[in-house]
């Protein structure tokens, strides 16, 4: 883990947000494997574990989330797949949950869905053994549906594959970062973070300084005008959850920017690559 990129992304999401709830989510994902692997693995994509946070003033809270997520950083053989072969870190990846969550609702829905596959189990529906192997699942889905506020907004951004690597690429991520230093107030660009992951990136924006329309606007104007045809996917992430900068997402290292530090690291690149021809 790098403890300086997960601490800049742990100021981002907990700032002004004291004594609220947070949660981080280790995963399975088969998604990138070959088909040959996912067979020989029997590795579906799965909730591998999750731990909540609360910041409060009375403690070092960096220092108590870093622990937290810490506890999924497990050796070869912490994590077994259904086959007891061991899930490596191409198959691991560490969630974060990018809004607090209001702890007492999802657990009254909790314990409200759990009873009512209790009782969908004793008619034989389906066996309680099933139930109760879902219970971490169960409970992260009713945290992610009780939200106490929406303070992040996260913007999806899927790159294909043959992509991700490009000179293209990396000049549209330029073009990017111009575009948001051209539109944005001095205070909006500091309400914007990337967040940049094997499959593409995430584009965090408080909502601070940003209303509910301006987010679907700015959607639509990257799909035309910036991404074009480099995307598989450009949407607005519901459940709100990222993987955490500092890790690991399959193999991959994940990392963030601000729209500044982005800007400073493509406009280089790009200079560089037109140089070279």
């Amino acid at each position: 883990m790098d403890k300086i990129q997960t601490e800049k992304f742990f100021n981002y999401i907990t700032y002004k947000q004291e004594n609220k709830v947070f949660y981080n989510t280790l995963f399975a994902r088969n998604k990138y494997l070959a088909k040959e692997e996912r067979e020989k693995l029997k590795c579906p994509s799965n909730l591998l574990g999750i731990e909540l946070f609360t910041p409060n003033k009375y403690y070092d809270n960096f220092a108590n989330y870093y622990r937290n997520v810490a506890r999924f950083e497990g050796g070869e053989d912490a994590y077994l797949s259904r086959s007891s072969k061991p899930l490596y870190n191409t198959v691991r990846a560490i969630y974060a949950g990018l809004n607090p969550v209001d702890l007492l609702k999802a657990k009254e829905m909790f314990v409200c869905e759990l009873a009512t596959l209790e009782l969908r189990a004793s008619r034989g529906d389906r066996p309680l053994e099933q139930v109760y192997s879902n219970i971490p699942r169960l409970f992260l889905k009713n945290c992610t549906n009780a939200r106490l506020i929406k303070n992040i907004i996260d913007i999806d951004v899927d790159i294909k594959a043959e992509n991700m690597y490009s000179d293209i690429y990396e000049e549209v991520l330029n073009n990017l970062c111009e575009t948001l230093m051209k539109k944005l107030t001095s205070e909006q660009l500091a309400d914007v973070m990337f967040v940049f992951t094997k499959g593409g990136l995430h584009i965090l924006s408080r909502t601070t300084h940003f209303c509910k329309e301006w987010h679907t606007k700015v959607l639509e104007e990257l799909a035309i005008n910036v991404f074009g045809g480099l995307v598989t996917e450009l949407k607005l992430n519901k459940n709100a959850m990222c993987p955490l900068p500092g890790t690991f997402q399959c193999g991959h290292f994940v990392y963030c920017t601000t729209v500044a530090e982005a800007s400073n690291i493509f406009f280089k690149r790009h200079e560089e690559i037109e140089w070279e021809d």
